[in-house]
């Protein structure tokens, strides 16, 4: 890729906070695949763990906190830090593309980056040496509006930042094998994954909301909004130039799916 042309746009479903301390081969998968991609100059991140009501929030802190916002898991996850730089410029041009999607936009100093963010960036920049602005997801918006946010964002690739959304294609807690990562893939996650994925491949923006909206596989799939929309955030930050790559392709615990993709610009 070279450096005249625009960065990626990349969804990378998290999985479980246990992931940041048994990556198995998704951790390499992600760290692989960033290290052949152009270097960004920043990444800005939709994460289904930063919602926000009555329009979206965006994190201005030049030295964002790692916020370990789960319980219940292993000491040794709540000792991980992330301490990449914030970018408080980028901040006010993040919340100036929001206003202009006729959204309202607020910096947020307080906020640092949730486990949705830090933990899949530890994998692709061990060395947090990016620098990392999240933008939350606008708790009242639908697929549409996730969308035309994403493409109100496309503008930033030019620039050589990263737009990443990062959540969940699967994500069915009720269903989940907790005690076992490795356990059979349910086939009717397999399937609604196969056919979410086939929409978001073409670019078929309508054949994937009416999906997500109305498909009762796909209503098992991501029986709530949170995980499911940033990958409509970067679908709308994708166009017409890009191709699609798979990054990483499987599941853990039976009904969490991992799969992480980009659309990156065609050679």
């Amino acid at each position: 890729m070279h450096s005249d042309m625009d960065a990626p746009t990349l969804f990378i479903s998290h999985g479980s906070p246990m992931i940041a301390l048994d990556p198995g081969d998704f951790g390499p998968a992600l760290h692989t695949w960033a290290s052949r991609a152009s270097r960004p100059r920043a990444l800005v991140v939709v994460s289904a763990h930063f919602q926000s009501g009555g329009g979206a929030a965006v994190t201005s802190s030049a030295h964002p906190e790692t916020v370990h916002d789960f319980g219940g898991f292993d000491p040794e996850l709540y000792r991980l830090r992330y301490p990449a730089p914030g970018d408080p410029a980028l901040a006010a041009r993040v919340a100036s593309l929001v206003r202009d999607s006729g959204r309202q936009a607020t910096l947020d100093p307080a906020q640092g980056l949730d486990h949705g963010a830090w933990i899949p960036l530890r994998f692709l920049f061990p060395d947090a040496d990016v620098p990392v602005v999240e933008l939350s997801l606008p708790a009242d918006t639908d697929w549409t509006g996730l969308v035309q946010l994403g493409a109100h964002l496309r503008p930033l690739r030019a620039e050589g930042i990263w737009v990443v959304g990062s959540g969940g294609l699967i994500h069915n807690f009720r269903h989940l094998a907790w005690k076992d990562p490795n356990a059979p893939v349910a086939p009717w996650a397999a399937d609604a994954e196969a056919r979410f994925v086939e929409q978001i491949r073409r670019r078929d923006i309508p054949g994937a909301v009416r999906l997500a909206s109305e498909d009762p596989g796909m209503r098992q799939a991501a029986p709530t909004p949170e995980h499911l929309a940033p990958a409509f955030v970067t679908l709308g930050a994708s166009s017409d130039r890009d191709t699609y790559q798979d990054v990483y392709v499987g599941f853990r615990h039976a009904t969490l799916s991992m799969r992480t993709f980009a659309f990156v610009p065609r050679a």
